[in-house]
């Protein structure tokens, strides 16, 4: 039997998918041919989130810039980092003014002092500035915080790579490590507060 005509057609609606929020992962490799790392090595994906003088991650250092809470997690952050780390906060003082608190647990924090009593003596006092030493291997990984963003990063905090093919990732909810920060605080076996 043959079904009569209608003027009714079939719209199908799409299913309302629930947005999941995703970090976003940045991949760069520095090529060793050339005999020196310059940016022209680099291998980018997304062109906007790599510096253009240096292998680093413009993304994180963009929002270091506006921060108002940093924490950073590298045992091998080293004196050219906190160089930087000045620089920018010597570059724009008037950002000091909105800056709450700095935390950085590094490993041979003693071997960084200098730097880290430049970097006490620009914030004010105010401003919640902690060192922490890290201990033995409780740390593999590279992390920051900015404000409540969580960065990962392959190699050094800032995406400065030594090693070649590295890779961050960004964008994450830094709540979700917030037991990992107060066991490094109060345990002294994994981390010792600095006096500077």
């Amino acid at each position: 039997m043959k079904l009569p005509k209608t003027n009714i057609k079939e719209i199908s609606i799409p299913e309302e998918k629930q947005e999941i929020e995703e970090g976003k992962l940045y991949f760069f490799s520095a090529c060793y041919e050339s005999g020196c790392k310059v940016s022209k090595d680099i291998e980018e994906v997304t062109s906007s989130c790599f510096g253009c003088y240096d292998i680093d991650s413009s993304t994180f250092w963009n929002d270091f810039r506006t921060a108002e809470r940093v924490v950073i997690i590298d045992k091998f952050f080293m004196n050219e980092d906190l160089e930087k780390v000045i620089s920018i906060f010597r570059e724009n003082k008037v950002r000091l003014k909105t800056f709450k608190s700095f935390k950085i647990f590094t490993a041979n924090a003693n071997s960084k002092k200098d730097r880290l009593l430049e970097l006490s003596r620009l914030l004010r006092d105010e401003i919640i500035f902690e060192v922490y030493d890290i201990q033995k291997d409780f740390i593999h990984d590279r992390f920051a915080i900015l404000d409540k963003q969580l960065f990962h990063f392959g190699c050094t905090v800032g995406g400065k790579t030594s090693e070649g093919f590295s890779a961050f990732s960004c964008g994450w909810n830094a709540s979700r490590i917030d037991t990992l920060i107060s066991e490094l605080e109060r345990s002294g076996s994994k981390s010792k507060r600095i006096n500077l």
